[in-house]
């Protein structure tokens, strides 16, 4: 299925969590949180993903920018990063200042999920998740319980 928002194709299956913040950044809301801007907003929903799977240990990091394909073409690299493997995905869509999409964090390993796409321009074994790179991956609510407080501290 298509959708509007940004980035490439993705996947969403029983081994992610996917979190879809719905805010409204009306010019109103915006002075009365931390950002000012769509491009903000995004930073500080990356930055709250990779604060709260930092606390299990990990050394992943949030980026967002432009880099090149095995073939010379532009790509975004928008999301979270184990090394140079990917471990979340970020995209958004804004639609009358109110935001829909978000966050996919692979938790545990499902090779067939994206074995017919190129997720977000990349390949297959570019992605990776919580239960490939952790021994004793945290429980989901565990997850869930970083992300809600992260998500709140950033973006609210």
């Amino acid at each position: 299925m298509e959708v509007s928002r940004g980035g490439r194709a993705t996947y969403h299956g029983p081994n992610q969590i996917v979190v879809y913040p719905l805010l409204n950044l009306n010019k109103k809301n915006r002075k009365k949180l931390r950002y000012h801007d769509v491009h903000q907003y995004i930073a500080l929903l990356g930055f709250a993903v990779e604060t709260a799977l930092n606390k299990f240990n990990l050394q992943c990091q949030f980026l967002q920018g432009e880099d090149l394909d095995e073939d010379g073409n532009k790509r975004q690299r928008s999301g979270i990063w184990v090394g140079g493997k990917k471990l979340a995905s970020l995209g958004i869509g804004v639609k009358k200042w109110v935001t829909f999409h978000g966050v996919a964090i692979n938790v545990e390993p499902d090779p067939s999920g994206f074995s017919k796409i190129n997720p977000c321009g990349f390949t297959p074994q570019t992605m990776i998740s919580l239960g490939e790179i952790l021994k004793n991956p945290p429980s989901r609510q565990e997850i869930r319980f970083e992300l809600i407080r992260a998500l709140n501290t950033e973006l609210l």
